[in-house]
């Protein structure tokens, strides 16, 4: 997988690889002019080489990859930064979501039903303070509510039979379903390098699968089972993403988070009541169950108010 990372990052450099030999004769008739005994070079001269050199392939292709100024740098810092931060945050909260495990909780609906209420109720707050109306229909917040629990579901309950090492690496999947749900939907093109490198980044999650289904032994109950949860995980939250990213930057930040605060709250209460309550009836709570949901909800909930500032700054759906 970090194979493939590293094809879309030289890539991005091929250019000036292919061009450097461009460089010689304008270095060269430098130097000639500034060998002791000739005449040094005069203004004329450095205007003219420098001239032909920005009007070469090398001139141009540094001009491109040139790193961008003031205000951009600190825009593109300030993303790399965010990024790093939901990175951890997801770290975190997948943590949390493996103890919950562990110490014998399954019920990953009521897991994420608290983080859905503390979002309905921080942003929606904001809205009722703003008094402003909805600039998105309900029913696509709805929908969107729906498809980020299914998400969600899959994806805790993947703990119950797989290890956090497959769980976290298979999560990467969520990268190629992207690529696919831009290309079909919104007619995103992407160059053959990034597709080679995603190509080779799902190969590396094939040998993860190919190691939980026995060939090398992978952990938890049913390794393999746990790792399609996850795979289905990642496509319900591939389509969320896409579809938060279309909000982001159409719409308002602070309603799509109340939104699929509220509504992923409405959907989790349908579903708990139905499929979870024997579950829950179950439990024998104690306190490092408690933490190890309030650390879950914490984190979930700081991660799904960090993701959307990230996609302002980052897209995922590349033109």
């Amino acid at each position: 997988m970090l194979l493939g990372f590293l094809i879309q990052i030289l890539a991005s450099n091929s250019k000036l690889l292919q061009v450097s030999n461009e460089a010689t004769p304008f270095c060269a008739f430098y130097e000639l002019l500034a060998k002791p005994g000739s005449s040094h070079p005069t203004t004329t001269d450095r205007q003219l080489i420098g001239f032909h050199f920005q009007e070469s392939e090398i001139g141009r292709a540094m001009n491109e990859l040139r790193l961008p100024c003031g205000r951009e740098t600190r825009k593109l810092v300030w993303a790399l930064f965010l990024g790093q931060v939901v990175s951890l945050l997801l770290a975190l909260g997948s943590l949390a979501s493996s103890l919950i495990a562990d110490l014998g909780v399954d019920a990953p609906l009521s897991q994420s039903l608290f983080a859905y209420v503390l979002l309905a109720v921080v942003c929606g707050g904001i809205m009722l303070y703003r008094r402003q109306r909805l600039l998105v229909p309900w029913y696509w917040y709805l929908l969107l509510g729906f498809v980020d629990v299914q998400g969600n579901y899959l994806f805790n309950k993947a703990y119950q039979y797989s290890s956090i090492t497959s769980i976290t690496l298979l999560d990467c999947f969520t990268i190629a379903w992207v690529i696919g749900l831009t290309r079909i939907f919104l007619g995103t093109r992407y160059s053959l390098w990034q597709v080679l490198g995603a190509a080779i980044c799902v190969v590396g999650l094939g040998l993860v699968l190919l190691s939980d289904a026995g060939v090398a032994g992978g952990g938890g109950s049913r390794p393999l089972l746990g790792d399609v949860l996850v795979i289905g995980a990642t496509f319900f939250y591939a389509s969320s993403n896409v579809s938060e990213e279309f909000f982001v930057k159409k719409k308002d930040l602070v309603e799509l988070i109340a939104m699929l605060g509220l509504f992923g709250a409405v959907v989790s209460i349908c579903e708990i009541c139905i499929f979870e309550i024997k579950s829950l009836e179950s439990v024998a709570w104690s306190t490092e169950i408690i933490l190890a949901g309030c650390g879950y909800t914490l984190t979930t909930f700081l991660f799904y108010l960090l993701m959307p500032l990230v996609m302002q700054h980052c897209s995922i759906c590349p033109s």
